[in-house]
C-alpha cells in the first residue's frame, strides 16, 4: 500500500510534464525536417494520440493482471527516456532513412509514414502508463472514480508547467537535445523519489540507485559536453539529408525557427526550417531584383522592405539616393547569424545611416504603421506553409495599400516556370494575381523562373515600356557591374510578357487568397505532392484526392455521422444487453466525441494562430498548455460537483450540449476578434488564448463524468482508466487527422 499521497502526487505531475515536453519537441523537430509545413501539425498530434489511445488500450488489459503497478510503471518510465533520445535522433536522420533526396520536399505517404514512426512509440509509453498510475492511485485513495479523476487532473498540470518551462526557458536557452537531458535528469530525479514506495527493502534501494545513477551520469555528460557533441553530430546527420555538397557553417535554433548556413567554395546557402532560402554572394540576381524594382517608381525615396534584405537587397537599393529604408525581419537571429559570411560591402551597407532594421513581424508593423511608403518589397520565400501565406493574402495587401503614398508601389514574387504554365502553377500563380487585382487597379506580371508582382492604384509609376524603365534607371547614375539598361530588354521580352498576362487575365474560376481561406497555400500543397516524385512509384496522388475533396460540400461529411446514429438506434431497438454495456458503451462514446471535439477545437485555433501571427513554432508550448490549463479546471470543478451526488451522466449530456454550441460559434468568433482589433494583436492573442482555455475546459469536463458512468458498469479500475483514456485519445486523434490534414487546408 503507497503511504505518501505527495510522492505519488510527484509522479503523475511529472507524467504530465514529461509528456508535453515530449509532444512539443517532435513538433519542433518535425517541422524542420518537412520544411515548416503546417500540414505535418495534424499528423503529429494524430499519431500522438493515436499512440496514447494504443498504449492505454493496452494498458488496461495488463493492469487487470499487474499486482504492483507503480513497479512496472518506474521501469517504463526509464526505457521512455531512452526512447524519446532515440526517437529524436530518428527524426533528424528520418529522410535519409527513407530515400527522400537532398532538396526534395517529402511525398506525403513518406511523411506519414515517417511521422507515425517518429511520435507513435513514445506516446504509447505515456498511454500505458495511465491505467498504471490511475491503478496504483485508487489503491491509495480507496476510492477508484476519484484516482482517476485526480490523475487526469494533475497529468494536466504537469503539461501546463512543462509548456511554460519549455517556451520561457528551453526554447530560448538550450537545444533539443540539452532540453531532452535536463528532462531526462528530472524524471530519474522522481523516479529515485518513487522508489521509497516500493514495500521491500531491497526493491527500495536498487529503484533508487538505477535512476540516481543514470541522473548523475546524464549531468556529467551535460557539464563535460558529450550532449553538445549528440546535439552537433545529429544536427549534421539532419543536414545531409537537406543538402549534398555543402559544408554545414552554422545551425541554430532561434525562436522562431532553425536557421542553418552551408558553404561549397566561396558560396553561402542559408536554409530555414531546412528549407532553401536563398544563396550569397550572389551580385547578379540580388541586382536584377533590386534594381527591376526600384525602377518600377518613377522616384522613390521612402522604401519599406519585408524579408530577406541583407544578403544583397539593401546594399542595391542604398545606391539610390532614397531618404529612408525600412527593414523588417521578425527573427533578428537570422541576421546575426549571417552578419559573419557576408560580403564586406552588405556588412557596411548594415551601418548605413538611412537604413532603419525592425524586428517586427511584418504584419505587425503593417497593422500598426504611421508611415507611409513610396516602394514596398515583399522578398519573401514561397507561401508553402501557412505563416508565409500570411503576407500574400487581400487583407494583408489591404494593409499594406494604406501605406502607400498616391503613386507608391508594391512588389511580391513567387516561383513559377520559364515558358510554361502547367495547371497547378498556374492555379498557384493565378491566385495571387486575382489577389492583387482585388486590392489594386493596376497589377503587372513580369515572367521567368520567377513571377515578379507589380501593384499600384496609379498607371503613372508601373509600367513594361522597357524606354520608360530604362530611362528611369539611368537618370539615377547608378554604376553597376551586374545591372545595365539593356537588362529590362532581358527580363521583360514582350512576347512573353503577353504571354504572362494572358494567361492569367483569363482565368475565371480561380478564388482570391484570403485570410480565412488561404487558398494559394493550398495551392502549393497540391504544387508539392505534384513535385515530390512520389507519383513514379505509386499511383496514389495526395493532390487528386484533396481536390476531389475539395468539391464535396462540407454537410456531406456529416452522412456517416448521421449514418452511425441511425445503426446505433437500430441496434438499441432490437439488443437484449443489460444497462450496464449500454452505460459503458455510451460513456465510451461520449470522451471519444469530447476529444474529438476538443481536438478539432486546438486544430482550427492553432492553424488560425499560425496564419494571424505566424509563430507557432515559438509559442506551441504555451498553445498546448492553455489547452491543458482549460482541461485541468473543467476535470477539477466537474471532480468536486460528481461529490455532490450529481448525476454524473447528466452532466455529460449537457456539457456535450456546450461543446456543439462552441463549435458552431468558434467560427465567427474567430472572425470577429481578427477583424475588428484596431492595430493591437494582443487582444487578438489573448482571445485566440480564452479559445483555448475554454476548449480545454469541455474537454475536461467529460473525462471524470465518462470515467464514473464506466466505472459504475464494470468495477475496474484499470479497465475504466484504459478504456476511458483510449477512447478519448482515438476520437482526438481521428479528428486531427480528418482536421489538420483535410478539412483545414480544404476548407
Amino acid at each position: 500500500m503507497i503511504k505518501q499521497k505527495g510522492i505519488l502526487f510527484l509522479a503523475i505531475t511529472f507524467t504530465g510534464f514529461y509528456a508535453l515536453i515530449m509532444q512539443v519537441t517532435y513538433i519542433r523537430e518535425i517541422l524542420v525536417v518537412c520544411y515548416g509545413n503546417e500540414l505535418c501539425l495534424g499528423l503529429i498530434l494524430g499519431f500522438w494520440l493515436f499512440g496514447i489511445s494504443a498504449g492505454a488500450y493496452g494498458g488496461s488489459k495488463i493492469s487487470i493482471r499487474v499486482s504492483e503497478p507503480l513497479k512496472l510503471f518506474f521501469f517504463l518510465a526509464i526505457l521512455l527516456t531512452f526512447v524519446f533520445s532515440g526517437l529524436i535522433y530518428f527524426i533528424r536522420t528520418g529522410r535519409t532513412i527513407l530515400e527522400v533526396p537532398p532538396g526534395e520536399y517529402m511525398p506525403f505517404l513518406k511523411m506519414v509514414l515517417f511521422i507515425f514512426l517518429a511520435v507513435s512509440p513514445g506516446s504509447a509509453f505515456i498511454g500505458f502508463t495511465f491505467p498504471l498510475i490511475c491503478l496504483a492511485k485508487a489503491n491509495d485513495e480507496g476510492k477508484p472514480a476519484d484516482g482517476i479523476a485526480n490523475v487526469f487532473i494533475f497529468e494536466a498540470f504537469g503539461s501546463i508547467l512543462g509548456g511554460l518551462l519549455f517556451t520561457f526557458l528551453f526554447v530560448p536557452y538550450f537545444s533539443s537535445f540539452t532540453t531532452i537531458t535536463i528532462a531526462n535528469s528530472i524524471a530519474f530525479a522522481v523516479l529515485a523519489v518513487l522508489s521509497a514506495e516500493f514495500q521491500k527493502k531491497s526493491s527500495r534501494v536498487s529503484a533508487f540507485l538505477i535512476p540516481a545513477s543514470l541522473c548523475i551520469v546524464l549531468l556529467l555528460c551535460l557539464n563535460f559536453g558529450l550532449i553538445k557533441k549528440i546535439e552537433d553530430f545529429t544536427v549534421q546527420k539532419r543536414w545531409t539529408s537537406f543538402t549534398s555538397g555543402l559544408k554545414l557553417l552554422s545551425s541554430v535554433d532561434s525562436k522562431y525557427q532553425n536557421i542553418a548556413i552551408g558553404k561549397s567554395e566561396n558560396q553561402y546557402s542559408l536554409f530555414l526550417n531546412g528549407n532553401y532560402t536563398s544563396s550569397f554572394p550572389d551580385e547578379y540576381q540580388q541586382a536584377l531584383f533590386a534594381h527591376l524594382a526600384m525602377a518600377e517608381h518613377p522616384n522613390p525615396k521612402k522604401v519599406l522592405l519585408i524579408g530577406g534584405g541583407v544578403t544583397g537587397i539593401i546594399k542595391n537599393i542604398l545606391r539610390y539616393e532614397i531618404t529612408g529604408l525600412d527593414y523588417l525581419e521578425l527573427d533578428f537571429r537570422e541576421i546575426e547569424s549571417l552578419k559573419d559570411f557576408l560580403p564586406e560591402e552588405d556588412r557596411n551597407a548594415l551601418a548605413d545611416r538611412r537604413l532603419a532594421i525592425f524586428p517586427f513581424d511584418g504584419r505587425y508593423y503593417v497593422k500598426n504603421c504611421r508611415k507611409t511608403y513610396d516602394l514596398i518589397i515583399l522578398n519573401l520565400p514561397d507561401p508553402s506553409t501557412a505563416m508565409i501565406n500570411r503576407f500574400y493574402t487581400r487583407e494583408f495587401f489591404s494593409d499594406l495599400k494604406k501605406l502607400l503614398t498616391p503613386e507608391g508601389v508594391i512588389v511580391t514574387s513567387i516561383t513559377s516556370e520559364v515558358n510554361y504554365f502547367g495547371k497547378e502553377i498556374l492555379s498557384y500563380t493565378g491566385s495571387l494575381y486575382k489577389t492583387l487585382k482585388e486590392a489594386f487597379r493596376f497589377v503587372l506580371v513580369s515572367p521567368g523562373e520567377k513571377n515578379i508582382f507589380f501593384s499600384s492604384d496609379s498607371n503613372r509609376s508601373i509600367t513594361f515600356d522597357r524606354k520608360i524603365l530604362a530611362s528611369r534607371f539611368s537618370s539615377k547614375n547608378i554604376s553597376s557591374y551586374y545591372f545595365t539598361p539593356f537588362h529590362f530588354e532581358l527580363l521583360l521580352p514582350r512576347e512573353r510578357v503577353e504571354f504572362a498576362r494572358k494567361k492569367l487575365s483569363e482565368l475565371k474560376d480561380i478564388p482570391v487568397n484570403t485570410d480565412e481561406k488561404p487558398v494559394t497555400y493550398f495551392y502549393s500543397l497540391l504544387l508539392w505532392d505534384r513535385l515530390s516524385g512520389w507519383k513514379k512509384s505509386s499511383q496514389f496522388q495526395f493532390a487528386d484526392y484533396v481536390k476531389f475533396l475539395s468539391k464535396i460540400k462540407f454537410y456531406w461529411y456529416l452522412l456517416p455521422l448521421l449514418f452511425f446514429l441511425m445503426l446505433r438506434l437500430a441496434y438499441l431497438s432490437v439488443s437484449k444487453k443489460g444497462t450496464e454495456d449500454i452505460k459503458k458503451f455510451n460513456s465510451a462514446f461520449s470522451i471519444f466525441a469530447a476529444g474529438f471535439a476538443g481536438m478539432a477545437f486546438s486544430i482550427i485555433l492553432i492553424f488560425a494562430f499560425q496564419n494571424i501571427f505566424g509563430y507557432v513554432y515559438q509559442k506551441i508550448g504555451l498553445i498546448v498548455a492553455t489547452f491543458m490549463l482549460g482541461l485541468a479546471i473543467g476535470g477539477y470543478f466537474i471532480k468536486t460537483l460528481l461529490t455532490k451526488k450529481i448525476q454524473a451522466e447528466r452532466i455529460l449530456f449537457a456539457n456535450l450540449i456546450l461543446i456543439i454550441i462552441f463549435s458552431l460559434s468558434l467560427s465567427p468568433l474567430i472572425l470577429f476578434f481578427t477583424r475588428v482589433q484596431a492595430g493591437s494583436l494582443l487582444p487578438v492573442e489573448i482571445s485566440f488564448s480564452a479559445f483555448l482555455f475554454i476548449a480545454g475546459l469541455l474537454t475536461g469536463t467529460a473525462f471524470p463524468c465518462a470515467s464514473k458512468t464506466y466505472f459504475s458498469a464494470s468495477g475496474n479500475t484499470g479497465k475504466t482508466a484504459g478504456i476511458i483514456n483510449s477512447a478519448d485519445h482515438l476520437g482526438a486523434f481521428l479528428s486531427a487527422i480528418l482536421t489538420g490534414v483535410f478539412f483545414v487546408p480544404i476548407f
